[in-house]
């Protein structure tokens, strides 16, 4: 694709640059150009002007920038060195991309910018752009007060030396290489099993990305879109595969195949030029080819990102057989022994943890590089809290608790945008989620530590979800129902859930026939010597036990009543406010079976499987954090299994602690519980 001058006032812009007094000479400002049309075109461009300071610089730059035609992103100020992002959008056939602005209060000031993959662009033509942005501005008498007042802009603190280079990891990347290389399959428990993976690019527009895929989308049978939103610089996407069959194995199975569709889920944030798919198939679906998940998926995300597409898989792909990076000889392995084929497998998935880890490292940088934020939360340590115990499996007792404790979710929105939201529990990871979920987390004590990327702002704890299994709907009426109550609301939703009960069978006894020598004997004789010249064996047939059959234990599915259960709070339970560019550490909650206390006389039917409740009391127990407590996790054998990793994105230098405001009240956590000495509940009452 042929580079048009996305800048629609390219003219305008040069006679301005011309006509602007005091302005620098565009031999004082440095340019540098690199990559290539493959993975992207790289440019930038810098001056250096003394007296300017990061805040002064980044004010005019916001005032500079749209006159461009340019979108105002995310500023991020740390110690001395200030960012801001600006986002050109799309026009035409020209796709959009992002530029980044770093300054310092030494004076220095720059633009850096790679453009989407396959686009071109003359490096004069871009030095004219870039530089004749950055001669407008001015060293002194600019408006470096308006940082002061800007609600992104974060004090000056401890890790003022730590601001990451925007350019250097917004830079290059196989993207397709790097979607093959997360997506992993999670083995679903009462729920189907889902497919994930994630990708970055050096820039992604998200509203052309998922034009992009749409296109694709209509051209294949089985797929319809079901919702397509925006909102700030991010999309999303669901899409419908009505039937698996582009998906499922071949084989034979009695009954027929299972074909049941299902839909999947695409988040594009343009802040972090990421991508990610996530897939969750029907419960005891099977027949799915991982490989071939991996195409679909990685293809859309290659033709999001205008990248190659990924290899098609091949006809004898089944179960959880990864695509191959680069077709296999025939003869690969012929001559290698047994022990170097398995050091190569070993050393195969080494790199591919390590790659993971590096990934998302990156995109931890990029979200804080990019003026986003990191918040790291604890929830419950399930693995702790039942290692003691039998395994937590359908049907036993202590998977009703165990459910609660894996599948709660603690909310938190951005004031003022519903859309904004943080979603905190062990099942909202990346690979459940996408985007939104967590990709680092570290196992400490009773705590389970989570690394969220969120838009800065202040963000209110207003609910959370959970499920109760073996329950029923306990007797309700309306007779004190209100629809604004003190507390809050909560929805209940009656479901099905498989466990798994032993019992004992009664089998019949097994019979067959086996065949009995009786010896040998000769049936032909030599007339003339009398001897024998062949022996043949005699037999008879005997019915024997193959199997004596009696009482055995059996293992028998059945389906269970259950209540899912969702809080709404009229006020929030707690707040926490993040800035931008920054990583805190914050107190997390978590919730158990008895967390929300209903009024059963305040209900009302809000739908044939919804019934609504007002809240008597609200328990949350707050886990207190410690900056020294985060650090890398220990080694997992197992660790290429997962999408989600154990290794800290970045030093915990930069990593603040901060405070959680909590409008519910204390109380006294009962002596001998396993949350006593650890969290400390704290409760909402009508009372």
């Amino acid at each position: 694709m042929t580079y048009r001058s996305v800048w629609l006032s390219l003219l305008l812009g040069i006679l301005a640059l011309c006509l602007s007094t005091g302005a620098l000479a565009q031999d004082a400002c440095s340019f540098k150009s690199g990559g290539d049309k493959a993975t992207g075109l790289t440019f930038g461009a810098s001056v250096t002007l003394p007296g300017l300071t990061s805040h002064g610089a980044i004010a005019q730059m916001k005032g500079i920038a749209p006159g461009d035609g340019f979108d105002i992103g995310q500023d991020s100020y740390q110690g001395s060195q200030g960012s801001l992002t600006l986002h050109q959008k799309a026009a035409g056939n020209a796709r959009g991309f992002p530029l980044f602005v770093a300054a310092t209060d030494a004076g220095a000031l720059s633009i850096d910018m790679t453009l989407p993959a396959g686009m071109t662009a003359k490096p004069d033509d871009v030095r004219r752009e870039l530089c004749g942005m950055l001669t407008r501005v001015k060293s002194t008498g600019g408006p470096a007060v308006a940082a002061a007042s800007d609600s992104h802009a974060s004090p000056a603190g401890s890790n003022a030396n730590t601001a990451f280079n925007a350019a250097a990891l917004f830079g290059p990347v196989d993207t397709t290489k790097l979607c093959m290389t997360n997506f992993t399959m999670a083995m679903g428990e009462s729920e189907g099993n889902s497919y994930a993976t994630w990708s970055m690019a050096s820039s992604v527009d998200p509203h052309d990305a998922i034009a992009t895929m749409k296109k694709f989308i209509a051209g294949v049978k089985d797929f319809q879109v079901l919702t397509e939103d925006y909102h700030g610089h991010e999309g999303e996407l669901t899409v419908m595969m009505k039937s698996a069959d582009t998906v499922r194995d071949k084989a034979f199975r009695l009954g027929g195949p299972d074909t049941r569709g299902f839909p999947f889920h695409i988040t594009v944030d343009g802040d972090l030029a990421a991508i990610s798919f996530v897939a969750q198939v029907n419960p005891d679906q099977t027949n799915i080819v991982s490989a071939r998940v991996e195409y679909q998926a990685c293809g859309l995300i290659a033709g999001a990102t205008h990248s190659e597409l990924p290899p098609a898989p091949s006809d004898s792909a089944e179960g959880n057989m990864p695509l191959e990076q680069k077709p296999a000889s025939r003869f690969a392995g012929l001559f290698k022994s047994r022990k170097t084929r398995a050091q190569e497998a070993t050393q195969q998935v080494d790199d591919k943890v390590k790659a993971r880890q590096e990934a998302a490292a990156t995109l931890y940088r990029r979200a804080i590089a990019s003026g986003k934020a990191v918040v790291v939360m604890p929830m419950v340590d399930i693995g702790e809290k039942y290692k003691n115990m039998p395994p937590p499996t359908p049907g036993t007792d202590s998977f009703l608790d165990y459910t609660v404790d894996r599948d709660s979710t603690i909310i938190w929105q951005k004031n003022g945008e519903p859309n904004s939201v943080l979603k905190v529990g062990y099942t909202q990871s990346i690979d459940r989620i996408g985007l939104h979920g967590y990709l680092t987390g570290v196992d400490e004590g009773k705590s389970y530590y989570m690394f969220y990327i969120v838009d800065p702002g202040t963000y209110s704890l207003v609910g959370n979800t959970y499920k109760l299994l073996r329950m029923d709907f306990p007797e309700m009426s309306g007779k004190q129902w209100q629809a604004k109550p003190k507390i809050g609301i909560a929805s209940m939703t009656a479901t099905k859930e498989k466990e798994y009960y032993q019992t004992q069978e009664w089998y019949a006894a097994q019979y067959g026939t086996r065949t009995v020598s009786d010896g040998s004997y000769c049936d032909i004789m030599d007339v003339g010597s009398g001897g024998c010249v062949h022996m043949s064996e005699a037999t008879h047939n005997e019915t024997v036990t193959t199997d004596p059959g009696g009482w055995r234990n059996t293992l028998k599915a059945k389906m269970v009543n259950g209540v899912a259960m969702a809080t709404k709070l009229t006020h929030p339970f707690a707040t926490l406010t993040v800035g931008s560019g920054e990583a805190v550490v914050a107190d997390g909650f978590y919730d158990d079976s008895y967390a929300t206390g209903i009024n059963t006389d305040g209900c009302n039917q809000a739908d044939s499987n919804l019934v609504n409740c007002t809240i008597k009391n609200f328990t949350l127990y707050r886990i207190a954090t410690r900056v020294s407590d985060i650090k890398d996790g220990a080694n997992d054998v197992f660790a290429a299994q997962y999408l989600v990793n154990n290794r800290l994105p970045f030093s915990t230098d930069i990593l603040k602690a901060r405070d959680v405001n909590v409008s519910a009240k204390p109380a006294e956590a009962k002596i001998g519980t396993f949350e006593a000495g650890w969290a400390k509940p704290y409760v909402l009452s009508s009372k």
